[in-house]
C-alpha cells in the first residue's frame, strides 16, 4: 500500500493534468464556463451513483453516514464554486495564490477540533510547503503584491475556509469507514453545486460537445477518468495520513500544473502557448526548491 505522502504527490501531480485538460477545454472546445460546470456536475454525480450501485458496501451504511460524507463533499463542492464566483473579476494567478493557503487553515483546524499536534518543524514544512505554491502563482505586475479585501478576494478566502472545513470533515467521516464507503457519496454531495447549472440550455451545449469525438475524449478523460481517480487518491491520502500534513502535500498543483503547461508549451509541442522566459523559470526554480524542500522535510520527520 503507497504512503500518504506518496498519495498525496501522486494526487497532485493527477489534479494538475486535470487542469490543464479543464484549461483546454475552457479555452478551446467548451463554449461556455457554464457548460463546463454543468458536465462536472453531472460526472460527479453519475460516478458517485454508478459506485453506490458497484460497490454493495456503500449500500450498508447507515444513512446518517452517508448525510454527513455527501455534507463533505457538498462543502468541498461549495469551495470550488466560491473560487470559480471570485475568479470572474479577479486575476487567476493572484486567485489561485489567494485559494492554495487552504492547508494553512486545514493544520489550524485540524489542531483545534482533530487533536492533531505539528512540531515547530512541521509547522515550518507546511508554512514552506504553501509559500512555494504562492510563489509559483504569483506575476510580477504592478499591485500584485497587495491584497484588497474586496468582493472577489473575499470569496477566494471563503472558498479556502470551505475547502479545509470539507478535508477537516472527510477526515473526521473516514476514520470510521472504508474509502468506497465514503467516496461515492462524498461525490454526489461534490455534484451538487454544479448540478445547479445544469438547464436545457446548458444541457445542449454538453450534448454538442459530446458529439464530436475530440472535444468528447477530453471531457471524459479529464473530468470522467483524470478528475475522478485524484479525488479518490486525495481522500485515501486524507484518510491514512494527518490532514494537516497531507493537505500541504497534495496543495503542490500549481506546481505541476507549471511543470505540464511548460512541456506543453515547447516549440515541439506548442499546445499551450505559455510564455517561457528565463526570468520565469528561475523564478518558478525556487519555488520548486521551497516545495521539495517543504516535502523532503515532512517525509524526513514523519520516518522518524
Amino acid at each position: 500500500m503507497l504512503s500518504w505522502i506518496t498519495l498525496s504527490i501522486l494526487s497532485s501531480a493527477i489534479f494538475g493534468l486535470v487542469s490543464i485538460t479543464d484549461k483546454v477545454l475552457i479555452s478551446h472546445y467548451m463554449p461556455s464556463l457554464r457548460s463546463f460546470g454543468a458536465w462536472v456536475g453531472i460526472v460527479a454525480f453519475t460516478v458517485g451513483i454508478v459506485l453506490i450501485l458497484a460497490v454493495p458496501t456503500s449500500r450498508a451504511v447507515s444513512v446518517d453516514y452517508a448525510v454527513v460524507a455527501a455534507c463533505a463533499g457538498l462543502i468541498w463542492g461549495l469551495g470550488l464554486a466560491l473560487l470559480f464566483l471570485g475568479m470572474r473579476s479577479q486575476e487567476v494567478s493572484r486567485a489561485i495564490s489567494i485559494y492554495f493557503i487552504h492547508p494553512i487553515f486545514v493544520a489550524l483546524m485540524a489542531s483545534a477540533f482533530l487533536g492533531e499536534s505539528l512540531s515547530m518543524s512541521q509547522w515550518g514544512a507546511v508554512t514552506m510547503t504553501v509559500v512555494g505554491t504562492l510563489l509559483v502563482t504569483v506575476q510580477r505586475k504592478t499591485g500584485i503584491g497587495r491584497l484588497d479585501l474586496n468582493r472577489s478576494n473575499t470569496l477566494i478566502v471563503a472558498a479556502a475556509a470551505f475547502t479545509a472545513g470539507a478535508q477537516l470533515v472527510s477526515k473526521h467521516a473516514l476514520s470510521s469507514v472504508g474509502i468506497w464507503d465514503f467516496y461515492p457519496y462524498w461525490y454526489i454531495g461534490l455534484s451538487i453545486p454544479f448540478l445547479a447549472l445544469v438547464n436545457p440550455a446548458t444541457l445542449r451545449e454538453v450534448r454538442e460537445c459530446l458529439s464530436k469525438s475530440s472535444t468528447a475524449a477530453w471531457m471524459i478523460v479529464g473530468e470522467g477518468i483524470l478528475g475522478s481517480l485524484a479525488a479518490w487518491i486525495t481522500l485515501s491520502a486524507i484518510q491514512i495520513g494527518p490532514v494537516s500534513l497531507a493537505t500541504a502535500i497534495a496543495g503542490t498543483r500549481p506546481i505541476f500544473v507549471f511543470l505540464f503547461s511548460t512541456f506543453l508549451s515547447l516549440r515541439w509541442w506548442n499546445l499551450l502557448d505559455e510564455p517561457i522566459h528565463r526570468g520565469i523559470l528561475i523564478h518558478k526554480a525556487f519555488s520548486i526548491l521551497l516545495i521539495v524542500a517543504g516535502i523532503a522535510i515532512i517525509s524526513t520527520l514523519n520516518a522518524t
